[in-house]
């Protein structure tokens, strides 16, 4: 029984600080749930036709493409023609050595 109340005991430091951390947390809730239960405001007729209005603004947008493109034509005397690379002889790598196993110590 001594080492539940030795687990349980508690400084006055600690005691004020969980009674703070507790009145958070119920603020915290009873907060929530008030802001849960209020009523959301009510849009106007005029808020709700100026919506419907530019859903049906949005729906009925179409995109048109036009057929003809820019073509791209190369300016000359800009770029300069690019020479290859010269290849690098791939290097083999040796086989590398088996570990070595050492024995498991037996306690």
């Amino acid at each position: 029984m001594s080492g539940l109340k030795d687990f349980l005991a508690m400084t006055r430091h600690e005691r004020r600080g969980t009674i703070v951390v507790l009145v958070v947390i119920a603020l915290i809730l009873a907060m929530t749930a008030m802001v849960r239960s209020c009523p959301s405001d009510s849009l106007d007729a005029e808020q709700v036709s100026e919506m419907q209005r530019f859903q049906n603004e949005v729906d009925t947008v179409s995109i048109t493409v036009d057929g003809q493109g820019k073509s791209r034509k190369p300016k000359a005397g800009k770029k300069k023609p690019r020479r290859p690379r010269a290849k690098k002889p791939k290097q083999v790598k040796p086989a590398p050595q088996p570990r070595r196993i050492d024995p498991v110590p037996q306690f």
